[in-house]
C-alpha cells in the first residue's frame, strides 16, 4: 500500500485516512487525516479531509466533536457543503432539530447529489451500518426520503 511505501507522502496519508475512515475504522482514519492536514495545512484537499474527520466522529456517535470540526470547516471554507451535511446530521442526533433542518436544507439546495449519494445508500464505500446511521441523521434533520 502507498502509505506503507511512503509514510511521509501527504497524499498517501490522506488517502489512507479516507480509506480507513470509510472502511469501518473511523478513529484510525481520523488520526491519519489529521496528520495529513498537519503535513500540508494549505492543501486544497483539506476541506474534504475535514469533512471526513467530521464524518468519522459522526460514525462513532461523537456528535459534539463532529459539530466542532464541521463548524470550523465551514468558517474556513463556507461554500464547501460536505461539512454542512455532517453538521446537520450531528445536530439532529443531538435533538437540535430546527437548526439541523436549516443546515440540511441548505446542503440539499446547494449539493443535492451529495445528499442523494448518502441518503439513498448509493455510496459503495460506506458500510451498511454506517449508511443506516447517516440516513437516520438525515431523516431527523428533515430529509423526507
Amino acid at each position: 500500500d502507498a502509505l506503507a511505501a511512503n509514510p511521509n507522502s501527504y497524499l498517501a496519508v490522506a488517502v489512507g485516512g479516507i480509506n480507513r475512515a470509510w472502511a469501518g475504522y473511523p478513529a484510525e482514519g481520523r488520526v491519519l487525516l489529521e496528520g495529513a492536514v498537519k503535513m500540508n495545512p494549505r492543501d486544497p484537499l483539506n476541506p474534504y479531509l475535514h469533512s471526513i474527520i467530521a464524518a468519522s466522529q459522526y460514525m462513532e456517535k461523537q456528535y459534539e466533536h463532529a459539530l466542532d470540526v464541521a463548524r470550523r470547516a465551514l468558517v474556513e471554507w463556507p461554500h464547501f457543503q460536505h461539512a454542512r451535511g455532517w453538521l446537520a446530521a450531528s445536530l439532529a442526533q443531538l435533538g437540535h432539530h430546527e437548526e439541523a433542518k436549516q443546515h440540511f436544507h441548505e446542503t440539499y439546495a446547494k449539493a443535492p447529489k451529495l445528499v442523494e449519494l448518502f441518503a439513498h445508500k448509493k455510496a459503495p464505500f460506506v458500510r451498511h451500518d454506517d449508511s443506516e446511521h447517516i440516513v437516520d441523521g438525515f431523516r431527523k434533520a428533515g430529509w423526507a426520503g
